[in-house]
């Protein structure tokens, strides 16, 4: 049937494409809904004071936890400014949600060295009781990518960052959670303990 046929509606042949789209992109599309990132550009410098004339802030960027720096967002500096400076923050992190199914949990970051060379980042993803579910560290490079696979359903995910070497910059933070690659693990049984023998007496 044409779409332009007379006195028929058009908005049904419109409509199969976008639901097929919503189909196909409707899992993913929940998946990576389950957690986000606040201010993971450090482009939002409400609540922090400008550190004199050169383009540094002062405070702690929305959003995150950590110590407040002197020196912690430079809004000129860096290949996507601002761009923060974790070494002057302690240990920085964000909630960044709780997952309502088992899920691979990716974060996403940049590392640059805007202000001394040769610079290692740590990242970390964590649970709420601040155990470790990945880890690694990363020299300069966009887009690193650290992931903790087959976390379960209910974890209150949390990412961190701490510098591990000189002054790394840090910029355009994000996670996701795709669908677990395996089952998530799942809790040994315990072992029933051996019967007691009974012991001989002994008697004089």
């Amino acid at each position: 049937m044409s779409v332009l046929e007379e006195g028929k509606p058009i908005m049904k042949n419109l409509l199969i494409p976008f639901v097929s789209l919503g189909v196909l992109c409707g899992h993913s599309l929940a998946a990576q809904g389950q957690l986000r990132v606040v201010n993971g550009d450090f482009s939002d410098l409400s609540g922090m004071t400008a550190n004199g004339s050169d383009g540094w802030y002062a405070g702690l960027p929305k959003g995150w936890l950590g110590s407040s720096g002197s020196y912690a967002v430079h809004a000129k500096r860096g290949a996507t400014a601002p761009t923060c400076n974790p070494s002057n923050l302690g240990f920085f992190r964000q909630n960044v949600g709780v997952l309502d199914k088992a899920a691979d949990v990716t974060l996403t970051f940049d590392v640059s060295e805007p202000w001394k060379p040769d610079v290692l980042l740590t990242a970390s993803i964590l649970d709420a009781n601040l155990t470790e579910l990945a880890a690694g560290d990363f020299k300069v490079g966009a887009k690193q990518k650290l992931m903790a696979r087959n976390v379960p359903a209910g974890t209150a995910v949390i990412i961190a960052f701490q510098a591990a070497k000189s002054t790394p910059g840090l910029d355009n933070v994000s996670v996701s959670a795709t669908a677990a690659t395996s089952a998530a693990p799942v809790a040994p049984e315990a072992v029933p303990a051996a019967p007691e023998q009974p012991q001989a007496v002994v008697t004089a």
